[in-house]
């Protein structure tokens, strides 16, 4: 997060957008498994300190 990183938690992860699925076409897809098929190619958001970043983005806004 370009604010600040500390507002998140991020894990690196393989992600690639599918092409083939029925049900899934064009949505992103993170490979979570411990042992993934490829190396990460980049840092997923999974977890936002809202507290925190709400407060730092009222106390710049208003």
């Amino acid at each position: 997060m370009a604010i600040n990183p500390d507002f998140v938690k991020t894990k690196p992860l393989h992600v690639r957008v599918d092409l083939d699925g029925f049900h899934s076409l064009g949505r992103t897809v993170g490979d979570l498994r411990s042992k993934p098929a490829h190396e990460p190619n980049m840092d997923v958001c999974l977890e936002v300190d809202a507290e925190r970043f709400l407060e730092h983005f009222l106390s710049k806004v208003v």
